[in-house]
């Protein structure tokens, strides 16, 4: 890339993308968000998939502040965030804990009309079970099942890790009875966070334990 601008060949967006693609692989954030600068500078045009790469590399480096401040200039350069993007977002914000800001990107994205998918709604419970912000979490829960959006696996994962954080033992324990009403599948991750959730019960963690292995979950 450097070797294009030492020759003289202007970098197209395409190549831009391309180099911030490999940067998000590594969460190189840093040079992201140059290159983003730099197209900026030289009047190329900078296109949602471009501003998505950037954040990854942002959320791959746990740099929420950053990402926030990326989303910000898209809107200021008329570039139409989308639920990928905001998805990003929520991620940066699940790693630093950030879990006021995840509650208010959701209104946001519902304020611009961006639809809300699974993965959006799993980021911002684990942004608020980070902080054991069980209730928090198990209200978005309900929104999101108010809104039809299909319940799995991940979103009980980061409900019962937020019960769990938040010493909520039955509430863990009822999400987790509840998947089998709905027939989810319980993995590793599932198991984990209920035996942790009953860790002050050993006999009720020891039988969770055993059921996990008879269910033939890998620990």
């Amino acid at each position: 890339f450097r070797e294009m601008a030492v020759s003289g060949v202007k970098a197209t967006s395409v190549v831009y993308g391309a180099t911030l693609n490999a940067c998000a692989k590594r969460g190189v954030w840093v040079l992201a968000l140059q290159l983003v600068r730099e197209m900026a500078d030289r009047s190329v045009e900078a296109d949602v998939f471009v501003y998505g790469q950037a954040l990854n590399a942002c959320d791959k480096g746990g740099e929420w502040a950053v990402a926030l401040q990326l989303l910000r200039e898209m809107a200021g350069r008329s570039v139409e965030a989308n639920v990928v993007v905001y998805t990003t977002v929520l991620s940066a914000c699940d790693q630093g804990g950030q879990w006021v800001l995840a509650l208010a990107l959701l209104r946001e994205m519902t304020d611009a009309c961006v639809d809300r998918g699974i993965m959006t709604y799993v980021a911002a419970v684990n942004a608020c079970g980070k902080d054991g912000e069980w209730v928090a979490a198990l209200q978005l829960f309900r929104s999101m099942v108010d809104s039809s959006v299909r319940r799995d696996t991940a979103i009980y994962n980061a409900l019962i890790s937020a019960c769990q954080t938040g010493a909520e033992r039955v509430r863990a324990l009822q999400l987790f009875g509840e998947m089998a009403d709905f027939r989810l599948e319980r993995n590793a991750v599932t198991y984990g966070a209920v035996v942790s959730a009953c860790e002050e019960n050993w006999q009720l963690a020891l039988r969770l334990f055993r059921d996990m292995a008879g269910s033939c979950v890998e620990a």
